[in-house]
């Protein structure tokens, strides 16, 4: 049993309302709660017997931000993996080596050289956050550079920007190049897989 004092209106353990005797009748002794009845054949505890709030349905405190990888992350895996980039896509090699990851030119380093099914070379740029125009040049300067001392004659070169997102404007410098340039955007997938137990 709960004892409650006089002139509380809620029970300190269960939160139930209480009923006290209208004033003026003779009953001045505080109200006494008695706990639920137990069902018949069921053996509960006493903590057990006391009302629970209803469980409050859970729900997302704030959006989830979209998952991604930093752009130089983005470089080691399309190193390790060109053919995540593209079917038949692989790291240029040079003498039996392969040396297309980081390959050094004189306008500034490409992030992947690689070459595609058909034999082409493919000059792959990982952008650093929203690529611009410039960043579009750079990636020209890099083709033509690939086109003029690394391709062999009539051997076709074409570049590819990987992305995070891309503006209207930039889409549209990149539009005018035709077929010279692509663009690729990455995304970060969660998946969950069974384990044997």
């Amino acid at each position: 049993m709960t004892r409650v004092s006089a002139g509380m209106r809620r029970c300190p353990n269960c939160g139930r309302d209480l009923a006290h005797p209208a004033p003026g009748a003779e009953d001045t002794e505080a109200p006494v709660l008695a706990p639920p009845p137990v069902p018949r054949g069921e053996g509960r505890r006493e903590s057990d017997a006391r009302e629970r709030a209803p469980r409050e349905p859970r729900t997302p405190s704030a959006k989830l931000a979209a998952l991604t990888l930093e752009p130089a992350d983005v470089r080691v895996l399309v190193a390790a993996s060109p053919e995540r980039i593209e079917p038949g896509l692989r790291v240029y090699e040079d003498g039996g080596r392969a040396v297309g990851a980081g390959f050094p030119t004189a306008v500034g380093e490409i992030d992947l050289l690689a070459r595609d099914d058909a034999g082409g070379l493919v000059v792959v740029m990982v952008a650093d956050g929203e690529p611009d125009k410039d960043a579009v040049l750079e990636l020209l300067q890099r083709i033509g550079f690939v086109r003029t001392r690394v391709a062999r004659s009539g051997e076709e070169v074409r570049g590819l920007l990987l992305v995070e997102r891309l503006s209207a404007p930039t889409r549209y410098t990149i539009a005018a190049l035709g077929d010279t340039v692509s663009v690729k955007a990455w995304r970060v997938a969660l998946t969950f897989d069974d384990l044997p137990v």
